[in-house]
């Protein structure tokens, strides 16, 4: 017990000592050893905060990884619903895209409600899923809804430039009541560069814009919607060589063998086949919204097959001059409600 006190006192006066020494350096040359002292005290508050901020940064990561949490760019996943399969794909420029698969009961107006969007901008971010003249959309598709980066879903179309066409072109084809929509605005967004040199089959998004469409009301087609069938540019140029008429189903458009026909819109192929006279070997392709289109006297080369759901431009068949034809050319037909129209108002050759 006596040794134990002894030692306390031992330690006391140790540490009164080292006490005093410390207050006489102080006192003594307070210039160097204060300030010394003060530096030294800086200097390790700086190291704390800086290792405390790393080591904040490692466990927020860690979390992240362990629990799934959210990143940030375009890998966010949204909480939006059970419908959302996989989230933030980058498009490139300042879009990304939201994948949405349709579920029972939903409604392209229902989807575009959810996401606070037009039915028109995911119809033609979708050109190849949904037909530009029907709402008609089945459980299971699996629909893309344009997005900002941070994932923000955005109005707007998602336009393919043409051979030829300019910037200013394209706003042309499109409408908007935003004033702050304009070319300088377009190009900043999709990150193009003065003077702007575009390249056919770029995409490009227009952000708060809509194609401008015009509905014919005798037939109820929209124009502007559909493409040239004969669009394919590795064949030399065609010839009309006889127009519609009560008497003549469509339109028949001459050009060599071999050569490409395309879907003048996106739909699902209804038939597939060939027959010894008449339509020879063709194709019908169903549009929504009661629009079928037919492609008669093909060489029998088919690219499609009954059942797919093919997009806008995709070839299809080759020309040929099977069935009741006297030389190779494209017999087209347009039908609305199963009424046969004259292409002209609606199909650019």
């Amino acid at each position: 017990m006596r040794k134990m006190k002894t030692n306390i006192t031992l330690l006391s006066r140790l540490f009164t000592d080292i006490q005093r020494f410390i207050i006489s350096r102080l006192h003594w040359g307070r210039g160097s050893a204060y300030k010394n002292v003060i530096h030294l005290i800086m200097l390790l508050i700086t190291i704390v905060i800086a290792v405390s901020g790393v080591v904040s940064r490692i466990a927020v990561a860690d979390s992240n990884i362990l629990t799934g949490g959210n990143t940030y760019g375009s890998n966010d996943l949204l909480s939006q619903g059970a419908s959302i399969q996989a989230v933030l794909t980058s498009t490139g420029g300042g879009i990304s895209s939201i994948t949405h698969v349709v579920e029972s009961g939903e409604t392209l107006q229902s989807i575009a409600d959810k996401y606070i969007v037009t039915k028109d901008t995911i119809r033609w971010y979708n050109p190849d899923i949904i037909s530009p003249f029907s709402d008609d959309i089945d459980v299971g598709f699996t629909l893309k809804i344009p997005a900002s980066s941070e994932g923000k879903s955005i109005n707007g179309v998602l336009y393919t430039v043409k051979e030829g066409e300019s910037l200013s072109d394209i706003i042309a084809h499109t409408s908007s009541n935003n004033k702050e929509s304009n070319e300088f605005n377009i190009a900043e967004f999709n990150e193009l560069t003065a003077p702007y040199n575009l390249k056919a089959g770029q995409q490009l998004f227009i952000p708060d814009r809509n194609l401008n469409v015009d509905d014919i009301v005798i037939a109820g087609i929209p124009t502007g919607i559909f493409t040239n069938p004969l669009a394919d540019s590795s064949c030399s140029g065609y010839s009309v060589s006889r127009g519609f008429a009560f008497y003549h189903n469509g339109l028949d458009l001459a050009r060599w063998p071999g050569c490409t026909i395309e879907s003048v819109a996106s739909g699902v192929v209804e038939y597939v086949g060939c027959i010894k006279v008449a339509e020879g070997c063709h194709i019908k392709i169903n549009h929504g919204g009661g629009i079928v289109t037919h492609y008669y006297h093909g060489s029998g080369a088919f690219y499609v097959k009954v059942g797919d759901r093919v997009q806008q431009g995709q070839s299809i068949m080759e020309m040929g001059t099977t069935g009741n034809s006297t030389g190779v050319h494209l017999h087209f037909s347009l039908l609305k409600d199963g009424v046969f129209v004259n292409p002209d108002p609606y199909v650019p050759y």
